[in-house]
């Protein structure tokens, strides 16, 4: 009897380990899970898809077999051409249907188990905050993904849903020396900010031609659909729409800006997937020999092998759960994140991957004018240097640590981050230290975030929060404290302050502890 068919679902039998294999290299997140499943017709109950997939497919296949929609959902992948490169889906939905004996069990305990009270409390918290976001009391918005689950993508993988079929595999280049472990927040997966124009902080072979760029463009300019998709994920990164949003019109234009290049050490960024013609965001670290393109401002924003987009990272929830074969030589402490530098770039400077010597490669150019080093340039660097507090949240352009003493200038915009969102408001001296203030109206209704933020520059800092809205009702309001550090900075020439933090009060329980900064621009 086809596997498809038989009920209890058998984890140990050796075609049900190559399926279970198979769907968790094809859907390592939770949302990328859902589609399948739901299009099957799979009734969940009390299985949490925020647990480990490794964990949760086992139980969704005990329960599509239980229901009768493992034929279904097993059909369903089979007919997804991102499937292609596991021949068990259709091997299976091509067996014949045969009648069986089913006797329905329990979904079996496999990982931390969620029961019903406990699953309908996080939709009511979620609600909650969703509510509450919708009238402007609270303004940070939950982070796309949660769990924990964070993708690792070796240097040649080239993931389940690729923006465009694959290419020539890169080479990995020789791991690159640490001389120290670099810190790391671990509540968040977080990863230590590292300037992309650092010289050194990519590799390349010289003088060596690489189309695959313009490949990317061609086939954007025939999948219209495709490039929405990517379009639409690059404008969500500030860095990217500094001056103006990116349009599908002007994609090929914007692609053959980029510089392909080699990463030298791990990175946490965010990396997508495409499902359709929409793009679904995951945490991942791209191992050290991942081929990219970075833009101008020394920030990665293709992964060549898939096409697929790449921004900012995001903290993810709960414990960090990396999914995937972990590489020789990976280590969290030693992950870092690349950030935009200030100043527009005009020449990268590489590390040959078969010498090991450096020389530059102008901006927008694909190998075909690499040059020498420029006099004066200084040495490539080994480690990333930490030129500011490590911090869990990506930093803002040209951000870099200052020993000056002239007086902190508060003038201009200033930004404060979480969880993926961003506010804009302004700053101001107190008598014990800083205000923040945003404030926005919409009708009659008013909503306003007022900031106290005590401490002293280089050392421990607190800042105090209110959220509050007035306006047809009741005044409504929300707090919050955050505890962390207060840091001198040099901001186009100007001396300046950050600030980075995690929340103490009140601990969401559909949140989490989450990270906040506030910084200028």
């Amino acid at each position: 009897m086809s596997l498809l068919d038989r009920c209890p679902f058998d984890p140990a039998d050796p075609e049900a380990q190559t399926l279970l294999d198979a769907l968790g290299h094809l859907y390592p997140l939770a949302t990328q899970a859902q589609r399948p499943i739901s299009r099957a017709g799979i009734r969940l109950q009390d299985i949490a898809l925020n647990d480990a997939m490794t964990d949760v497919w086992p139980r969704v296949l005990h329960a599509a077999a239980n229901q009768g929609r493992l034929r279904a959902l097993v059909s369903g992948i089979a007919a997804d051409p991102n499937s292609a490169g596991h021949e068990i889906f259709v091997r299976l939905a091509q067996t014949p249907v045969e009648a069986g004996t089913r006797s329905p069990l329990p979904v079996p305990a496999v990982g931390p188990q969620k029961n019903t009270a406990r699953i309908l409390g996080l939709v009511t918290a979620v609600l909650a905050v969703v509510a509450l976001v919708a009238i402007g009391v609270v303004i940070l918005a939950p982070n796309q993904q949660s769990g924990g689950e964070i993708v690792l993508e070796g240097y040649d993988f080239l993931g389940a849903l690729p923006f465009m079929p694959a290419g020539p595999q890169p080479t990995q280049p020789v791991p690159r020396p640490s001389s120290a472990a670099l810190p790391v927040h671990n509540s968040g997966a977080g990863a230590v900010p590292f300037d992309g124009a650092e010289p050194g902080a990519y590799a390349g072979e010289r003088d060596v031609t690489i189309s695959r760029r313009d490949d990317l463009a061609a086939h954007l300019e025939g999948h219209p659909e495709t490039a929405a998709a990517l379009v639409e994920v690059l404008n969500k990164d500030p860095a990217v729409t500094r001056s103006a949003a990116l349009t599908v019109a002007g994609l090929g234009a914007y692609l053959r800006t980029l510089t392909p290049v080699v990463l030298r050490f791990d990175i946490r960024v965010t990396d997508h997937g495409l499902d359709g013609h929409t793009a679904v965001p995951r945490q991942a670290v791209l191992q050290s020999g991942t081929a990219v393109l970075v833009d101008g401002l020394g920030v990665p924003r293709i992964r060549l092998a898939g096409g697929s987009p790449l921004i900012a990272m995001q903290n993810v929830s709960g414990t960090p759960q990396y999914l995937g074969v972990k590489w020789n030589g990976f280590d969290e402490k030693a992950i870092a994140a690349l950030r935009p530098t200030g100043t527009p770039l005009t020449v990268l400077v590489l590390i040959d991957l078969g010498t090991g010597v450096a020389f530059d490669r102008p901006v927008g150019s694909i190998g075909d004018r690499d040059t020498e080093r420029t006099a004066g340039s200084v040495e490539p660097s080994t480690s990333p240097v930490v030129t500011t507090t490590p911090l869990t949240t990506p930093l803002t352009p040209t951000a870099t640590t200052s020993a000056d003493t002239r007086p902190l200038d508060l003038s201009g915009p200033w930004t404060m981050r979480s969880l993926g969102s961003d506010i804009a408001g302004a700053v101001s001296h107190t008598a014990e230290g800083f205000a923040f203030r945003n404030e926005e109206v919409a009708g009659a209704v008013r909503a306003a975030l007022d900031c106290v933020l005590i401490g002293k520059l280089g050392g421990a800092a607190t800042m105090s929060c209110r959220n509050a809205v007035t306006g047809n009702g009741d005044p409504l309001g929300a707090d919050s404290t955050y505890s962390g550090t207060l840091t001198a900075i040099s901001w186009q020439g100007r001396s300046m302050f950050r600030f980075d933090g995690v929340i103490t009060a009140p601990i969401y329980p559909s949140l989490g502890q989450y990270e906040v900064s506030l910084f200028p621009g």
